[in-house]
């Protein structure tokens, strides 16, 4: 006597499928959003391009490459119809130095600024702002 042992095999539509619609939902939650503002030597201040930042946690990262003595100040902007757009983030940092802090804004548009203190044009660097 011989037992037959049925085995069903996953249908591979199904599989892939499904793989296709777990990668969609991981990607949609893996990706941040970043606006960067680059400073040269030769100008005072910069704005990234805007992002949208709905769950409310942010980061800030100010990387002053030096070039003077001065501090680079990296500013977190709302972005609204009129001007001027509301500060709602600032940090500062040194001469060769990068700093990283955190915010909470709430679920808007915004984008990154940079600034030179004393509108000082000898100094280069970045700051990004992600949500």
């Amino acid at each position: 006597m011989t037992n037959v042992i049925n085995v069903k095999k996953p249908n591979k539509f199904k599989v892939l499928m499904l793989g296709a619609l777990s990668l969609g939902i991981l990607a949609s939650g893996a990706f941040a959003s970043t606006s960067t503002a680059l400073l040269y030597k030769g100008k005072s201040s910069a704005e990234g391009a805007t992002i949208n930042i709905h769950d409310g946690s942010s980061r800030m990262t100010v990387t002053n490459s030096g070039g003077g003595p001065y501090q680079l100040i990296g500013q977190a902007k709302k972005f609204v119809a009129i001007f001027p757009d509301p500060v709602v983030h600032t940090s500062y940092a040194r001469p060769v130095t990068e700093v990283k802090t955190s915010f909470s804004p709430e679920a808007s548009t915004y984008y990154a600024a940079a600034y030179t203190e004393y509108a000082s044009t000898s100094l280069s660097g970045a700051v990004s702002i992600t949500s």
